[in-house]
């Protein structure tokens, strides 16, 4: 399989006063996929050992071509220095990547497939938003955005194959909210993040159902206090609410419980070096147990997938730039 993609983008600023700024896009997106399948058929015995072999053999070739245009428009005011106000609208189009379309068997043995009928994700999103920025003491940012999408990709398992499929519409209602305090400069430094989304199928057989593996709330946060001689710690925290599981469209199985880590991250910035910084961050240090992906699988029940972070974890990185 081979896949050549092209997205050419041309982007237009305008802005007619000192306090109003237009800007457009438009992008075409076009992705060209071209595959060649081997196929054997039919079972019978190998003339020359005797043994059970194919006995026929086909091959084809096949191309699939997708592509459109896709455009955003917005325009932000700021009528004061510490005030920024913008609203925008745009298109979305994302085309099957190679991954998407290749169906592999649960079992040795099996044969791979192509998922040839899979459509690309169209949809538009319009937002909202509004910044606050007070110099050395905080920064205020929050958006409010809703948008449609049809024929979202998805994996999906078809009896004891693993594949993807296109969902039926989806409507979002969401939020994120974010604030930054430092009400002493050069001491103390406060961030909170917060998202929500209302994540429902709005047509279909599921229709106000939730789609799944979607949390309606995440928050996260940290605090970093700068200490004598180019010291800086502090601890974070991330949370999300429950969810529920992949492939449950229908709603009906047990949610995936809500999961809270807390962190903590140390910072060293030498006064005569100060290009150089040594971060050392511990993830998760109450050891809680969590998954990041809970699939229902029809044949041996609930799986759960973890990430790499799972359980307490210790980084260290140096950064030196120059």
């Amino acid at each position: 399989m081979s896949e050549f993609t092209i997205d050419p983008w041309v982007p237009v600023n305008f802005e007619p006063l000192p306090l109003l700024s237009l800007n457009a896009g438009l992008r075409y997106d076009a992705a060209f996929v071209k595959t060649h399948v081997d196929a054997w058929s039919g079972i019978g015995l190998d003339p020359m050992t005797g043994l059970p072999a194919p006995m026929s053999y086909t091959a084809e070739d096949e191309s699939t071509q997708w592509d459109a245009f896709v455009y955003e428009a917005g325009l932000t005011v700021n009528p004061f220095d510490f005030l920024k106000i913008y609203a925008k609208y745009g298109t979305q189009f994302r085309y099957p990547y190679l991954d998407d379309l290749v169906v592999l068997p649960m079992y040795a043995g099996a044969a791979v497939g192509l998922n040839t009928g899979l459509e690309p994700e169209k949809g538009w999103t319009a937002e909202g938003g509004i910044g606050v920025n007070i110099k050395g003491i905080a920064r205020f940012d929050a958006n409010l955005y809703y948008q449609r999408i049809d024929n979202e990709i998805t994996a999906v398992l078809a009896g004891m194959m693993y594949s993807t499929m296109n969902l039926d519409p989806i409507a979002r209602l969401g939020t994120n909210i974010g604030l930054k305090l430092t009400p002493f400069k050069n001491y103390v430094e406060l961030d909170l993040d917060y998202g929500f989304v209302n994540s429902e199928f709005s047509e279909g057989a599921n229709e106000g159902k939730f789609v799944p593996l979607a949390a309606q709330h995440m928050l996260s946060g940290s605090l970093m206090l700068y200490l004598p001689f180019g010291l800086s710690l502090g601890p974070n925290v991330l949370y999300k609410s429950e969810m529920y599981q992949g492939f449950d469209n229908a709603n009906a199985l047990p949610t995936v419980d809500p999961s809270f880590i807390w962190g903590a991250s140390v910072r060293y910035v030498p006064r005569k070096f100060s290009n150089l910084a040594v971060h050392l961050a511990v993830h998760n240090i109450a050891d809680t147990k969590y998954a990041t992906l809970v699939y229902a699988m029809p044949m041996i029940g609930t799986a759960y997938y973890v990430d790499n972070n799972m359980g307490r974890s210790v980084k260290l990185s140096v950064q030196y730039s120059f």
